[in-house]
């Protein structure tokens, strides 16, 4: 990804991430909540109350902040933390040193709120073939989720365009 397309996909995260102040402190903890990965019926007997509930304050949430999923709202709220964190840590190791081509590509769309067979679409490869991408990215990456290797994108976005750090090799 070229930082033209890094800071096309920080500005979008940037506008998102503003929105986040229209959240009421309830839906602000059930984002979060989705943050650290927690399921529904987690989320509800964490807040005591239904898994109804908390649905509905994530269709809320989804309304205000213009995601579509809970991997695209785990990553704006992951954006606002790291924009908000005097002390964001170091780089990740980019990405373009520990996937393929294809790999990485498919890593950006899993940011970009892709399901498995819109991927394969996008990059005209079987559904079989996409899977076994994202298979290799968690074991590359030593991850489980994607969430995780949203979180990792994400960062290796913020670390592209607001330091001097540049994952792209030059």
């Amino acid at each position: 990804m070229d930082i033209k397309a890094l800071q096309a996909a920080a500005e979008k995260l940037d506008a998102s991430a503003k929105k986040i102040n229209h959240l009421n402190p309830k839906q602000l903890r059930v984002a979060r909540l989705i943050t650290e990965e927690h399921v529904m019926d987690e989320i509800a007997s964490l807040l005591k109350t239904s898994r109804l509930i908390v649905r509905r304050h994530v269709h809320k949430i989804h309304g205000i902040l213009d995601t579509k999923d809970l991997t695209q709202l785990a990553i704006v709220i992951y954006w606002k933390e790291l924009m908000e964190d005097d002390d964001p840590g170091t780089p990740n190791r980019p990405l373009c040193e520990l996937l393929s081509p294809k790999e990485l590509e498919v890593a950006y769309l899993i940011l970009d709120e892709s399901s498995n067979r819109e991927i394969g679409v996008r990059l005209a490869i079987a559904l079989d073939t996409v899977e076994n991408y994202i298979q290799h990215i968690f074991n590359k990456l030593g991850m489980s989720s994607r969430i995780e290797v949203a979180h990792y994108v994400v960062r290796e976005i913020f670390f592209a365009t607001h330091t001097i750090y540049s994952p792209v090799p030059q």
